[in-house]
């Protein structure tokens, strides 16, 4: 892929995104974004994943409040690993294994 293709893939992707937000300021965005230091980007999406995984277990929690934190830690391990693997990793039969 060439690298005017992969940019104008790269805009159309961030067009199908962002159509709240305008050309102006996407651009504004990736100004900023270009001046962040490598590590700050690293920390930033350490962050992010940290806010999903915050995000995925208040579902789990929202959805079965009678769970304790063992229980919703086990339903996001299932989650992120899938079935086969989570029964690999942890025991057949555990309390997260019903569905």
């Amino acid at each position: 892929m060439t690298r005017a293709i992969a940019r104008e893939f790269f805009l159309e992707c961030n067009r199908r995104m962002f159509r709240d937000t305008t050309p102006e300021a996407l651009a504004k965005q990736f100004e900023i974004l270009r001046g962040i230091r490598p590590a700050d980007k690293v920390a930033m999406t350490f962050e992010s994943i940290d806010n999903i995984r915050r995000l995925a277990k208040a579902g789990i929690r929202h959805r079965h409040p009678d769970w304790d934190e063992d229980r919703v830690r086990r339903a996001y391990a299932r989650m992120i690993l899938g079935r086969t693997l989570f029964n690999e990793v942890y025991a057949v039969g555990s309390a997260t294994d019903e569905s």
